[in-house]
């Protein structure tokens, strides 16, 4: 995907409060060699969750 497309779904994406997960995976996906400090900032939260989780397992 060109870059400009990339630029334009991060756009998308972080403009709406609502968007599909498989979605924003995708974009994410395509966005790891544009913009890898927005890939980062969005796949923390849930990284950090399921780590959490594991922690708490006895």
């Amino acid at each position: 995907m060109p870059q400009t497309l990339v630029r334009d779904a991060i756009k998308v994406v972080s403009d709406n409060s609502y968007v599909q997960s498989h979605l924003i995976w995708r974009i994410m996906d395509a966005a790891a060699t544009v913009d890898p400090d927005w890939v980062i900032d969005h796949a923390r939260p849930p990284a950090e969750k399921i780590l959490d989780e594991k922690r708490t397992d006895p």
